[in-house]
């Protein structure tokens, strides 16, 4: 057996962090995964429940609980049929970048550039290991960007902010943020309940821009005196009929350049105008 497959199977049963337990005690992780036994050394003393290697199998345990729950509404395509293998594998090795980013001073640990340091770790592993790059692709971007819904709680999630994220995770959006809400493991009620309104928080922001980009997909790039000025007519069904046309192109295609816009206004009324002629055009004499 591979070790990919090895891990595949470890991270879809029915309980994956006991698994990977199993693993560790094995010595295989030792091989498969060392990055993440590395973690087992490299907990806070100054906060023992934080211990990487804990810390990391309470959030695998919290990723498997969330993994049929969708936080962007029901529109949001939520997770395939059966374990989401990308999810708890990113929920597994979030934190495998620490080891080598921890800073030891005075009163207190850190672990800066933690994420893009075992983003890397994990694409190196997993392409070692032999899973496809489209998997260990993913994989890293959530390892990359699991920080990314966590920093200073008074930080103000601008539309523009939110639009950027949702943009540049795409599709692995849903899953980012059951990662994040999973990496809360706080034992603070405190703490817990302040992380937990924040994340609501950016999901409702994410809906909210979300459901305004979809409602611009309903308006077509141009209206109706600007179809006027373009073609040269006047108001008349022509309008409406070009502004339908235009509104299926967004739909097919989203937001157009206005020069496109304007070019493929003008292609539709050229060959509306032939059509015209042609059907106005009396039968040839025989």
């Amino acid at each position: 057996m591979t070790g990919s497959e090895v891990l595949i199977r470890t991270l879809s049963c029915d309980q994956p962090s006991q698994a990977v337990r199993d693993l560790c005690s094995s010595g295989e992780a030792r091989v498969l995964l060392p990055e993440l036994v590395a973690l087992s050394s490299g907990h806070d003393p100054l906060h023992r429940h934080k211990d990487l290697f804990e810390h990391s199998l309470a959030v695998l345990d919290n990723a498997v609980a969330l993994e049929s729950h969708s936080f962007l509404g029901d529109d949001v395509p939520d997770s395939p049929a059966g374990p989401d293998l990308m999810l708890r594998m990113a929920a597994l090795l979030h934190d495998v970048g620490k080891p080598a980013t921890r800073v030891v001073t005075v009163d207190r640990i850190t672990f800066h550039g933690h994420d893009i340091v075992g983003a890397r770790l994990v694409r190196r592993r997993l392409q070692q290991l032999g899973f496809d790059r489209a998997f260990t692709t993913d994989v890293a971007a959530l390892v990359r960007a699991h920080m990314r819904l966590h920093g200073d709680p008074a930080r103000t999630w601008t539309d523009a902010a939110v639009r950027r994220l949702d943009r540049e995770m795409g599709y692995l959006t849903p899953r980012l943020l059951r990662l994040a809400r999973a990496d809360c493991t706080t034992r603070s009620p405190r703490r817990a309940a302040q992380l937990a309104r924040r994340h609501d928080e950016i999901c409702s922001r994410v809906r909210a821009v979300r459901a305004i980009a979809a409602a611009a997909l309903e308006r077509p790039d141009l209206d109706g005196n600007e179809v006027m000025d373009i073609l040269g007519i006047g108001p008349g069904p022509q309008v409406g009929q070009a502004l339908t046309h235009l509104l299926t192109l967004r739909r097919e295609r989203g937001q157009l350049p206005q020069a496109v816009a304007h070019a493929e206004l003008r292609a539709w009324f050229r060959t509306r105008s032939v059509d015209a002629r042609m059907a106005n055009s009396p039968e040839p004499v025989r």
